[in-house]
């Protein structure tokens, strides 16, 4: 059996006497897209942020490839191929979509920000840059400054700005928040496009997203996990009914 592209070992996160994940293992495979599911305080950003390098664990490995990378940072694992996309937009609002984009391609090969007003001339940045926001709808966007963007196209421009780090894994929090149906939806496509081309995995809030696109579902309850399966077993899952249906209704698989 392949060896998975991202894993955790028992992971733990402890704030006081708060537990956010309480011995939590799970993994990626390559080309797969795995969503983590739970109710509001199950620990789900607790785990994006400790395998992005945000949070240290308390206890516990996470692997990347096989290789531990536990105390990396996180430009130390941007480098060596995770990208996060965040729950809130996070760009260079008075920069350009386009230049959004080549910054992201300009720090994976290493060059500093400082040098930034030389890399907008560098045109081996601006055309990988334009590919990348063509791939994800935003082709005709590419002058507008990200701030003067529209809210479901500032979330495509930042799946842009991750796939310009060029990575082996993609961390998604919550992609869709606060989009209206059309925006949803358009983000969905996105989402499936680039499934088996990397190692997904997602947050989400939205099942009927959740159960169209994942290959696997996680659900966290107080950082633990209760159950781990195909979108059919976990819609079946009596458990997760009971842990977790009683805020969000129906499932569906």
């Amino acid at each position: 059996m392949a060896e998975p592209i991202l894993e955790t070992r028992n992971l733990v996160q402890r704030f006081g006497a708060l537990v956010a994940a309480d011995n939590l293992s799970l993994s990626l495979e390559a080309g797969e897209l795995h969503a983590i599911i739970g109710p509001n305080g199950a620990g789900k950003t607790t785990l994006v942020m400790q395998l992005a390098g945000e949070l240290v664990p308390t206890a516990g490995r996470i692997f990347l490839a096989g290789e531990d990378v536990t105390n990396l940072s996180v430009s130390a694992r941007s480098q060596k191929g995770i990208a996060r996309s965040f729950q809130i937009t996070s760009l260079c609002p008075e920069f350009s979509a386009l230049e959004n984009v080549a910054l992201a391609v300009q720090a994976h090969r290493g060059h500093s920000f400082r040098l930034w007003g030389r890399a907008r001339r560098d045109s081996s940045l601006f055309g990988p840059a334009l590919e990348l926001l063509e791939m994800v709808d935003l082709g005709s966007r590419a002058g507008i400054p990200a701030g003067l963007l529209a809210h479901g196209e500032q979330r495509q421009l930042e799946v842009a700005v991750a796939l310009g780090c060029q990575p082996q894994v993609l961390l998604f929090d919550e992609p869709m928040a606060g989009m209206g149906r059309e925006d949803s939806r358009r983000m969905m496509r996105l989402l499936k496009s680039l499934k088996g081309r990397y190692a997904i995995l997602l947050i989400e809030h939205d099942m009927d997203a959740v159960f169209a696109l994942a290959d696997r579902i996680t659900v966290l309850v107080s950082g633990r996990n209760i159950a781990t399966g195909a979108p059919q077993e976990i819609a079946n899952n009596a458990e997760v009914r009971a842990a977790y249906l009683g805020e969000r209704g129906v499932m569906r698989a």
